[in-house]
């Protein structure tokens, strides 16, 4: 569901108070998986120390990392972030 309209080069809304919030959603959203990112980091260097990088916990944080790569990648692209 769409909060905001394009109008012209900017956008609008209907609804101040329920844009808000979403807008509130997500960037704790978007928070949360930056602060993933940075922890998945750190977890997969000591997981590399330890000579793990073959094990199922090294490959599910991997694929975890890329794909909150390709969101982020996702919303720079978009001049979100």
């Amino acid at each position: 569901m769409r909060y905001t309209k394009q109008l012209n080069e900017k956008y609008i809304v209907d609804n101040v108070d329920d844009a808000i919030n979403r807008l509130g959603m997500f960037e704790d959203m978007l928070d949360n998986i930056l602060l993933e990112q940075s922890n998945i980091s750190k977890k997969l260097e000591v997981l590399r120390k330890e000579n793990q990088d073959k094990s199922y916990r090294f490959r599910e944080l991997m694929g975890r990392k890329l794909i909150n790569t390709a969101f982020i990648s996702l919303l720079e692209t978009n001049k979100i972030l």
